[in-house]
């Protein structure tokens, strides 16, 4: 009987091992980023679409967009920044595998995403939040929540760090 309730015990606790599922960690960025979501010039916002971590931004009636293939994130660096007139803020900086160019942007027409004649020119992109996204920890939480999605679609992201 004992073994049985420790083994059961064990089984239990193994089930939180394994994390949240990529549903879970894409809706919590998800929910972080469009609550800290910076308030500038233009509207910004992001989502996920399949494998793709997508950034939108509207400028006017245009709306532009970057996206990277979450497997291709190779690292990726959270840092406060100075804004325009004291609005200051925090950025997300993703980069890509190798340097290597995999970033698509382009414009939204109608539902489309229509990549740029030169679509794949970059290796990084950001997304920019609101300076409270310092508040409870949010840039270690995204931290961790980032490395575990990439990990789970595959690929396996670090922190980026500066040789000085």
């Amino acid at each position: 009987m004992k073994k049985t309730i420790l083994i059961t015990a064990i089984l239990i606790s193994s089930l939180n091992l394994f994390g949240q599922s990529k549903t879970e960690t894409k809706e919590w960025i998800k929910r972080k980023c469009d609550y800290y979501e910076y308030k500038g010039f233009y509207s910004r916002w992001m989502d996920f679409q399949d494998n793709y971590l997508v950034t939108y931004m509207k400028i006017g009636d245009a709306i532009f967009y970057e996206k990277i293939e979450i497997n291709k994130i190779n690292q990726f660096l959270i840092e406060r920044f100075e804004g325009h007139d004291d609005h200051d803020g925090f950025k997300i900086t993703l980069f890509c595998k190798n340097k290597t160019k995999c970033i698509e942007d382009g414009k939204v027409i109608g539902n489309n995403l229509v990549p740029s004649t030169d679509a794949y020119i970059n290796y990084t992109f950001s997304i920019v939040l609101e300076l409270s996204f310092s508040e409870d920890n949010q840039p270690i939480k995204m931290k961790t929540a980032l490395k575990h999605l990439v990990k789970l679609y595959g690929g396996n992201a670090t922190i980026f760090k500066d040789t000085f």
